[in-house]
């Protein structure tokens, strides 16, 4: 699995990404309007290099060998907790694909997608306009303010919570719209907790998050403890790291065909949204810092206890 990935080639990575994205090299704050921006960027990027059936997260490959079929491991261990909850929902639904997975397959379960993109929600709501159990709303997840009233037995969020520029505000806000008993299911990116690291895997690690519109990507200390504090307790996590690798040497292809041939490069760079073409530069290098260990992708799973 890890054959295409060689950590030799790194500092050549890092000097083409300083060639061709200067200004990702620079510290930036990120905004909500900035990851706004990179899902507009990339709303037909991610049809085409990533999933046409309307996934925008990793696929999870246990067996390590892609398939198609993989972008469903998340909500398929969602529904595993379904039991007798009726009020189930998702913090970042993007364009709705486990939305749909959930209330097709469950009709007697009522489906709430939140997303901060109105062009997610618009393209959601008509896509899946023929269910009656579910619901997609345009809202912060920080506040959750479309949701005022209502309580879920079971809430979760794909690769969403590292958009969140204050994530205890982001925990509150799902604690305060969940029912007592209720779970919480997160996937998500993840920093190592280690210090001693090369200052390349550093640069590597910081690259990725800016190319993704990611304020920076927590430590799983730093998650817990904000989740603690939020009322939450943590029922599990689990490493998933090795399982979204051959969805990411797939992807680091495709990035490395950008880098292969510098004037067609820099031409697309020219013609196409800058958040959809950076995410050459994470596409290159996540592979990397994923299988040494700098970035984790984790599964936690948190309860509201009466």
């Amino acid at each position: 699995m890890f054959g295409k990935v060689k950590i030799e080639h790194l500092p050549e990575y890092l000097r083409k990404i300083e060639v061709f994205f200067p200004e990702l090299v620079e510290v930036q704050s990120v905004s909500l309007d900035a990851v706004n921006s990179y899902y507009n960027a990339n709303f037909l990027g991610y049809a085409v290099f990533h999933s046409w059936a309307g996934a925008i997260h990793m696929a999870l490959s246990p067996n390590g060998k892609f398939n198609r079929n993989d972008y469903f491991a998340q909500v398929e261990e969602v529904v595993r907790n379904l039991q007798e909850v009726t009020q189930v929902c998702e913090l970042g639904c993007g364009k709705g694909f486990n939305i749909e997975f959930i209330a097709r397959n469950h009709h007697e379960r009522s489906v709430v997608g939140i997303d901060l993109n109105e062009r997610h929600i618009l393209s959601a709501k008509k896509k899946f306009s023929d269910m009656a159990n579910v619901e997609f709303l345009v809202d912060d997840f920080h506040k959750l303010s479309t949701l005022d009233g209502r309580e879920f037995g079971l809430l979760f969020a794909v690769e969403s919570l590292c958009h969140s520029i204050d994530l205890e505000g982001v925990l509150n806000a799902a604690y305060a719209k969940s029912a007592s008993n209720a779970r919480f299911m997160i996937y998500d990116g993840f920093r190592s907790e280690t210090n001693n690291v090369d200052a390349d895997l550093v640069r590597a690690m910081s690259l990725v998050e800016r190319a993704m519109a990611v304020p920076r990507f927590r430590t799983e200390s730093e998650f817990v403890k904000a989740a603690q504090h939020s009322g939450w307790s943590v029922r599990s996590i689990e490493d998933r790291s090795v399982d979204v690798m051959p969805n990411l040497i797939r992807l680091s292809d495709f990035a490395k065909g950008f880098f292969k041939i510098a004037p067609v490069g820099r031409i697309i760079k020219g013609v196409l949204p800058r958040f959809l073409v950076t995410n050459a530069v994470a596409g290159l290098l996540m592979p990397l810092t994923v299988s040494q260990g700098i970035h984790r992708y984790l599964a936690i799973e948190l309860e509201k206890k009466p």
